[in-house]
């Protein structure tokens, strides 16, 4: 009865969104910055909406929700707060300046400041860090074919991934930001009835109820979660960093911030999407805690690490009808993600990497507008990849801004700020970070909870040490970055944003 209900809404959202998206392409009419910034001119409730739809992805609900329901609610919000937090910061900070450089990508911000060496390692490392952050996308949508429809877990992720490449192609983001209205709406219906099926089922106390305590032999909203490493602090602060300054280089949400109509609106857009993402992130946390004692309640024994807790509780204990309701937002949730991701990654590649620069002529003669056509493939494939390797909610959309944060963060936030940030403390930064985070990561073995199965060596940490390579790494960036830069003031004089044209490319 579930699949006569989930399988006509499966269709009938993604061929909507597919032709809502192929329609709203006709308007890129051959030009690289309508495709890739929607030639600057989102309003602010577009500009609001695409940047949330950006922030609460699948990874994020099932992840949060698999955290709390392991952890308790303080781990899983660490996540929400560390993504509403970004905003916040990006909106305070950052939102005015970058919009006024009329930057088509972020990389181009590091090519300005510091020349094109440091523009090729960010670039990489961002590109990187996307593609990981699409396969956190897929491990949702993979999981989701899988339990409710029956359909293997790799062909769910291939479908998905035609199906955001149908539109993305052709349209970029303004096919982006539209849809993302549409899916931002399907996310809030989903949420909103999950949240009243359990007060009204289960009673609005039951988050606090003494079987959830009992459960969880702990209370779950213990704030030792965030003050005692033994009770995994150390991770959760790490989380809160990760996804808090590392996303403020996410080259999805800059892409937002480019594309708003004026620095006003790109600020303004940053808060109210800020304060959105709280408000939608924070339930699933609350959820997971309560379903703590609804699977006690109904005899379930649920295993978070082979199936995500979040939809066990849909699949065993919801409705007929309310699943159909979450899973096409928790669809909705991926895919506003992963092709915002797609379309930042491959433009990345197409003009900071290959060199490709803006034009007025046709789609054939246009090579930025062709090249982030084309690579929006090889992007997809990559993703498709690390959702293959790392079939684990919640884990790759940390993974992929901590790998941003250990080196990237402190070039940029420096680079705005401080008027001696200069080339050759850009690149040692970078190089420092990245080899810490690196060494780090191969030497300890958990990363966020989960045992490290890539590449692990034993004898020098303990798990009592995850969450710390977070936090280590960009303090050794930021060191080796102020070191350097007063070392060599004399020999390699900063650069002056504002005296830099961006259309320009430098050499350095």
């Amino acid at each position: 009865m579930v699949l006569v209900i989930i399988i006509p809404a499966i269709i009938l959202f993604l061929g909507t969104l597919t032709c809502v998206g192929v329609y709203l392409s006709r308007q890129v009419n051959g030009k690289s910055s309508r495709y890739i910034v929607a030639d600057r001119k989102l309003m602010l409730a577009v500009t609001s909406a695409t940047l949330m739809a950006q922030s609460i992805d699948a990874d994020i609900t099932l992840g949060v929700s698999n955290l709390s329901f392991l952890h308790g609610f303080w781990s899983g919000a660490s996540m929400i707060i560390g993504l509403s937090g970004a905003l916040f910061l990006i909106g305070l900070f950052f939102a005015e300046p970058l919009n006024k450089l009329k930057l088509l990508t972020l990389p181009d911000f590091y090519r300005l400041k510091y020349g094109r060496k440091v523009e090729i390692i960010v670039s990489v490392l961002m590109v990187l860090s996307s593609a990981i952050f699409i396969g956190g996308c897929f491990v949702a949508v993979g999981f989701i074919f899988k339990i409710f429809l029956g359909i293997p877990y790799w062909i769910g992720i291939v479908t998905i991934a035609i199906c955001i490449l149908m539109y993305t192609i052709p349209g970029g983001l303004i096919s982006i930001a539209y849809t993302d209205l549409i899916q931002l709406a399907v996310i809030s219906i989903g949420t909103i009835s999950l949240v009243i099926f359990m007060i009204t089922t289960f009673g609005a106390d039951s988050i606090t109820g003494p079987l959830a305590l009992n459960a969880l032999n702990t209370d779950p909203f213990n704030v030792n979660q965030l003050t005692d490493p033994g009770k995994g602090a150390f991770v959760n602060w790490a989380i809160m960093l990760a996804l808090g300054f590392g996303n403020i280089i996410a080259i999805d949400f800059m892409g937002r911030i480019f594309a708003a109509n004026d620095t006003k609106v790109a600020k303004k857009a940053c808060y109210i999407a800020g304060v959105g993402t709280f408000i939608m992130g924070i339930p699933f946390a609350l959820i997971a805690v309560s379903s703590v004692d609804i699977f006690t309640l109904a005899d379930i024994s649920p295993d978070p690490f082979v199936e995500p807790i979040l939809l066990t509780l849909l699949a065993q204990v919801s409705p007929i009808g309310l699943p159909a309701l979450v899973v096409i937002g928790i669809l909705a949730a991926a895919i506003s993600t992963a092709d915002g991701l797609a379309l930042a990654a491959s433009s990345v590649i197409s003009h900071n990497l290959l060199g490709c620069m803006q034009g007025n002529g046709t789609n054939h003669k246009n090579g930025l507008l062709f090249m982030s056509r084309i690579n929006t493939i090889p992007v997809m494939v990559l993703g498709i990849l690390f959702a293959m390797t790392i079939p684990t909610p919640g884990i790759l959309i940390i993974l992929s801004f901590d790998l941003l944060l250990a080196g990237a963060v402190v070039p940029f936030i420096l680079g705005i700020f401080w008027s001696k940030s200069n080339t050759p403390a850009a690149i040692a930064a970078l190089l420092c970070g990245s080899l810490c985070r690196l060494v780090l990561f191969v030497l300890t073995p958990e990363f966020y909870g989960m045992p490290n199965n890539i590449f692990f060596i034993e004898g020098f940490f303990t798990s009592a040490f995850d969450g710390l390579p977070t936090i280590i790494s960009p303090i050794v960036s930021l060191i080796t970055f102020v070191m350097v830069a007063v070392t060599t003031q004399k020999s390699h004089r900063p650069r002056i944003l504002d005296k830099i044209g961006p259309g320009k490319r430098n050499s350095m």
